[in-house]
């Protein structure tokens, strides 16, 4: 074998080693890369689920608490009566359709102590509705009859618009209460826990709420911002907030090398034979070049 073959061969195979070793690092890299941002991914949905919750616990926590005064006549204020007629004639049957849209608001004083303001009591109010169609016959002369011949009614109590309008009141007065009278940290570490679960992420975690740039009393005592997540808490009527929940997983890099291992352990199991193969390789080149070296000086 000629000196210059036994140089590009070396060469040839040093650089495949070389190219095999980058790739696998540059596919553990990538998948490590995916991994990541599967968790941040997890992880915010799994926040924000957390957010909606919080809100939701508080909303339906101080709707139970004020249902009893909606049921009280004593705690009736005032009421409102909105009506809406709409009017079409049926020529062919000669009958006059009278169709009437009624929202009842009924206003009631409910105490402040559910909330913590400087005020004796505020007003929530309650909705229900009514949906009334007459059906007329008309006379020979074209006019209305005195009583109509069929009525159809029909009753809600409009709770999407009776819930809309609590939680804009609620948003409104619970603006200025502390946060840590409006949630606890167990109730943030139970709701976090089992919507993490949720995601299938499984690890320990810490968790604070800011407010601004301020650190609460609803915070964990092993919190650190630095790579933490977070997502907004209590959104008032514009969904805007100053205060946001951070959680930390301090475990988190081990989490993550952990679920991709059996690639890494695989590709150094791999890597290592044919590094193995290509040293078994090159000491027989050398070997072959020296039993040709001896037979070239022998002849």
């Amino acid at each position: 074998m000629g000196k210059k073959l036994f140089v590009l061969l070396l060469i040839l195979m040093s650089l495949s080693l070389v190219g095999i070793i980058f790739v696998q690092s540059f596919f553990i890299n990538n998948t490590l890369e995916n991994e990541e941002k599967n968790f941040t991914l997890s992880v915010k949905r799994a926040l924000s689920f957390v957010s909606r919750d919080i809100k939701e616990m508080e909303i339906r926590d101080y709707i139970l608490k004020i249902r009893p005064y909606l049921s009280s006549q004593e705690a009736l204020d005032s009421t409102l009566i909105q009506e809406l007629y709409i009017t079409s004639e049926d020529e062919l049957n000669e009958k006059t359709i009278v169709h009437r849209n009624t929202v009842l608001e009924e206003r009631f004083k409910v105490p402040t102590l559910f909330f913590e303001i400087d005020a004796d009591s505020i007003t929530i109010s309650n909705y229900t509705n009514e949906r009334v169609t007459e059906i007329y016959n008309n006379t020979i002369d074209g006019n209305l009859g005195i009583e109509p011949q069929e009525i159809l009614r029909d009753y809600s109590s409009m709770p999407e618009l009776r819930k809309q309008m609590w939680e804009t009141s609620f948003n409104t007065f619970l603006k200025d209460v502390p946060i840590y009278k409006r949630v606890t940290p167990e109730q943030i570490e139970t709701l976090l826990r089992r919507e993490l679960q949720g995601e299938g992420v499984i690890l320990d975690f810490e968790f604070a709420i800011y407010d601004d740039d301020l650190a609460t009393k609803v915070q964990t005592e092993n919190f650190e911002k630095l790579n933490a997540y977070g997502v907004p808490i209590f959104l008032d009527n514009n969904n805007e907030s100053s205060y946001k929940l951070w959680v930390d997983f301090p475990e988190r890099k081990r989490y993550l090398i952990s679920s991709i291992l059996w690639m890494i352990v695989l590709s150094i199991i791999f890597t290592g034979i044919i590094i193995l193969a290509y040293v078994s390789a090159f000491y027989q080149l050398i070997r072959q070049r020296q039993i040709s070296q001896i037979k070239t000086d022998f002849i």
